[in-house]
């Protein structure tokens, strides 16, 4: 299922889907439900099992980086049926 404005995701609805290609995710725009606006990444549906991996990677670097030019990861499920990552 590709995301679509009204989806609720990992707390967050979203209000703008970017028509790019990402790989294997969908990138979307939000606000979680304190008001603050976010970035939303979802995997594909029929992403590969080394998708899926390189995913949770992804969530897992994420998770330990912080710097000043580097996006926040603010939560996460990569085990959720529809896996995604919320950024800042």
């Amino acid at each position: 299922m590709a995301l679509a404005v009204g989806d609720s995701i990992g707390g967050v609805t979203v209000n703008k889907v970017l028509s790019v290609d990402s790989g294997f995710g969908e990138i979307g725009f939000g606000a979680n439900s304190s008001g603050r606006e976010v970035a939303l990444k979802v995997l594909k549906d029929d992403a590969s099992d080394e998708a899926k991996m390189l995913f949770a990677r992804e969530a897992e670097i994420l998770d330990k980086a912080s710097g000043p030019y580097l996006v926040e990861l603010i939560t996460a499920d990569v085990t959720a049926s529809r896996p995604y990552l919320v950024l800042e």
